[in-house]
């Protein structure tokens, strides 16, 4: 049953009609661009508080990244015995483009909200402090960790073992025709 207008308001003129309900109809689009407006200006704010608290984490791992950094290259400098200067400057090279993608990656996730914040964050310095930690106990036991001889070693008496394993053929004499 419709509702009838003209039976509680009975001032309102028929012609007057049509012009209130226009006048509702755009009360109704204006609170729904409103409404548009303030999700989308909720949804800039949460990004750049996203963006916010990740850089206030940035600057903590950036700190914390130089005593990684020095983690890992003093124990490469023990470790690593041949080559001079260049093969260890290599390899810190290659672990500082390791702490830059994860990074780099981390952040993007954390303000995206693929990862928690500090993990997305925080991930390079994690994964770094690992190697670090490596080294430095490889370093401390006067490891091998970079000298090829010391593989192959290990490779040749793999491939020792594995021939030892493998059941012999068995010999069959069968005449040939």
């Amino acid at each position: 049953m419709p509702l009838d207008y003209f039976k509680y308001r009975p001032h309102v003129i028929k012609g007057d009609y049509d012009i209130i309900f226009d006048r509702a109809i755009s009360k109704n689009q204006n609170l729904k661009s409103l409404a548009a407006t303030a999700k989308d200006r909720v949804g800039y704010y949460s990004r750049e508080a996203k963006s916010f608290r990740v850089e206030q984490h940035k600057r903590f791992t950036m700190s914390i990244a130089c005593f990684i950094m020095f983690l890992i290259g003093a124990p490469l400098g023990s470790i690593i015995r041949k080559g001079g200067l260049g093969v260890p400057v290599l390899v810190s090279i290659i672990f500082f483009l390791l702490y830059y993608f994860i990074s780099i990656t981390g952040e993007k996730y954390a303000r995206e909200g693929v990862t928690p914040l500090i993990v997305g964050a925080w991930a390079a310095d994690f994964v770094l402090v690992l190697f670090g930690l490596l080294f430095y106990f490889q370093a401390r036991i006067d490891s091998r960790l970079f000298d090829t001889d010391a593989y192959l070693v290990v490779f040749n008496r793999l491939w020792q073992r594995l021939r030892s394993l493998r059941p012999a053929k068995a010999a069959t004499s069968a005449p040939k025709v």
